[in-house]
């Protein structure tokens, strides 16, 4: 899963490179975004060339997010785009992560209300006016918000960031799946409310026929008596007609049951989509509820149906 790293010029060297490193060595990915692309320079020399904008973000792609301090968080602060996405990952269900003057974003995006947090002291009474309990400790976890003060409480602010994050990695942070209409292989008619009451899986392919989906979708077919037995429904999605996936299902002898997504409304909604618009290979398990309770984003193939039908079991025993 990503979390995500906001930037600008006059970012704070350490608290940046220090948590991009260590989030990148815990396997998870990780985007750095500005509100413009381009070259941003720490305060005390250094350089990392963004290549993503903020504004071209969806919220429902990360899991976490990161705001270093410096002077960077008081320019961030001036785009509402900036303010929004840390708001939207946190209503989403999200981790945010922040350092120094980092909080000053936090505040901006009206979420610090009620939390338990500290910052650089010189910025105390802003968190405590916009409603934050401040105390003056190294570093601080509540309600999914985590604050260290300064560079050298990065030791200590890191592992209860990386901690809350990994309690999130695998699952979605948007609850519940959306409502949607889909034309299966045949032409029927599939609703959201036509697969609540049983657990469902619902994997999003990018092409009918090419080797990595036929490859899939052979994996699903060969463990289909085993999803069966426990009374889980699995679909295949992908932008590809009706008679395409029709044909795509006779053609492999498989026994998966195909949705046609050809507007990619949905794949969209579940953030299952590339920035070039192309399917992100994405699988997503929904409990009778309808919630979405674990998700996998750009799949490898090989294994990852025996992977599901794994999870499945343990979420359905826990």
């Amino acid at each position: 899963m990503k979390v995500l790293i906001l930037v600008e010029d006059g970012y704070e060297d350490l608290e940046f490179y220090y948590p991009y490193l260590r989030l990148l060595e815990e396997g998870f990915e990780v985007d750095v975004a500005a509100p413009k692309a381009g070259i941003k320079k720490g305060k005390n020399g250094t350089s990392f060339d963004v290549k993503k904008e903020i504004s071209g973000l969806n919220a429902k792609d990360y899991i976490g997010v990161f705001v270093p301090g410096g002077h960077a968080p008081d320019r961030l602060r001036r785009y509402e785009e900036a303010a929004g996405i840390v708001r939207q990952i946190y209503e989403g269900g999200g981790v945010v992560g922040s350092i120094c003057h980092g909080p000053h974003l936090l505040i901006s995006a009206k979420i610090v209300k009620g939390v338990k947090m500290t910052s650089f002291f010189s910025i105390k009474d802003d968190l405590i006016n916009a409603g934050a309990k401040w105390v003056d400790e190294p570093a601080v976890v509540d309600k999914r918000i985590v604050t260290g003060r300064v560079p050298s409480d990065l030791p200590k602010l890191m592992p209860l960031f990386i901690k809350e994050l990994k309690k999130l990695s695998g699952k979605s942070t948007q609850e519940s799946l959306p409502d949607f209409e889909l034309k299966d292989e045949n032409g029927k008619t599939v609703r959201k409310d036509d697969i609540l009451g049983k657990y469902t899986v619902l994997y999003f392919f990018p092409r009918a026929n090419t080797p990595g989906c036929t490859q899939e979708a052979k994996d699903f077919t060969e463990l289909s008596s085993s999803f069966k037995k426990l009374d889980v429904k699995v679909f295949g999605i992908s932008p590809d007609s009706p008679k395409a996936l029709k044909n795509f299902k006779q053609k492999h002898s498989l026994k998966v049951r195909f949705l046609s997504d050809p507007d990619k409304k949905l794949a969209k909604a579940l953030g299952a989509l590339k920035e070039n618009g192309g399917i992100k290979r994405s699988t997503f398990i929904v409990d009778e509820n309808g919630r979405i309770v674990k998700a996998w984003k750009g799949v490898k193939v090989k294994g990852h149906a025996k992977a599901v039908l794994e999870e499945v079991k343990k979420l359905m025993t826990s």
